[in-house]
C-alpha cells in the first residue's frame, strides 16, 4: 500500500513539474528561442521556477485579449527584458534591463511597466539589444 501511495505522489509531482508547454518564438533577425507558455495565473506566478538554462529560454504570458497589461516582478533571480506583444504578434512596447528583486523587496521598490498587449514575453536581460528588437516588429509563434 505504501508503494502505491508513493507512486501516486511521484506521478502527481511529475505532472505538476511538466505543466508548461514549450514553443519556439522567432525574432525578425531569424533567431529562434524556446519559451514556456504561462497561460493561467498559477503558471504565470511560477513561470521561471525550475528552468535549467534561463539564458537560453524565456516565458510567454498569455492574456485574454489586447488590453493594458501591468508588468511587475518580485522574487526573481535574474534581470529581465520584457516585450509586450499584441494579438497580431506586433511588439507594442519594450522594457530593457529590469533589475531582479528578491522576495523581501518592499512593493514600492518593485519595477512596474504598463502597455497594451495580448502577450508578454520575458527574457534574460540583453535579449532585446542582442536581437535588435523595436516597437512595431513582428515576432512569430503558434500557441499549442
Amino acid at each position: 500500500m505504501k508503494k502505491i501511495i508513493l507512486f501516486a505522489f511521484l506521478l502527481v509531482g511529475i505532472s505538476a513539474c511538466s505543466c508548461y508547454k514549450e514553443i519556439p518564438v522567432s525574432f525578425p533577425d531569424g533567431a529562434v528561442v524556446r519559451v514556456r507558455v504561462a497561460d493561467t495565473y498559477k503558471k504565470q506566478e511560477r513561470a521561471w521556477l525550475g528552468q535549467k538554462s534561463p539564458y537560453q529560454t524565456g516565458v510567454l504570458f498569455v492574456f485574454l485579449r489586447d488590453e493594458e497589461q501591468t508588468y511587475w516582478r518580485k522574487n526573481t533571480q535574474l534581470d529581465l527584458d520584457v516585450i509586450f506583444v499584441d494579438s497580431n504578434h506586433r511588439i507594442t512596447a519594450l522594457r530593457s534591463q529590469i533589475p531582479h528583486r528578491d522576495k523581501y523587496t518592499i512593493n514600492a521598490e518593485i519595477p512596474f511597466a504598463f502597455a497594451t498587449a495580448n502577450y508578454l514575453l520575458e527574457f534574460p536581460a540583453g535579449t532585446i539589444e542582442n536581437h535588435g528588437l523595436s516597437v512595431g516588429d513582428t515576432i512569430s509563434f503558434v500557441l499549442p
